[in-house]
């Protein structure tokens, strides 16, 4: 009786860290917000630090280079076009104005 016990304590903590870990991977917002981190209007939210002081709050664990960030998606946008508009629907639509052409496409 305690090796099954074993087994389905083992089977529910491995179910239940895969389950966050997909959360983290593919909906990040959201585990976010489940736990506190991001207010309703997807804000980082602030709570005081030991000092008193409001600040920022999120996990320890996660670290976001914003300028690399930035420069990544520049870069990804510059030499591969098609990978930013990678949710092209096959929709386009020209617009003329002011003598300029502009292309639309509809991206979500």
């Amino acid at each position: 009786m305690e090796d099954l016990y074993v087994e389905i304590e083992e089977y529910l903590l491995e179910r239940e860290y895969n389950n966050e870990y997909d959360r983290m991977t593919n909906d990040l917002q959201e585990w976010l917000e489940d736990y506190g981190y991001i207010d309703n209007n997807g804000n980082l939210s602030v709570r005081d630090d030991k000092y008193g002081k409001e600040k920022e709050f999120y996990p320890e664990f996660l670290r976001v280079n914003i300028d690399a960030l930035k420069k990544d998606l520049y870069e990804i946008s510059r030499e591969q076009p098609a990978a930013a508009l990678g949710t092209y629907d096959g929709e386009e639509y020209e617009v003329n104005y002011n003598g300029e052409t502009y292309y639309i496409y509809r991206i979500d």
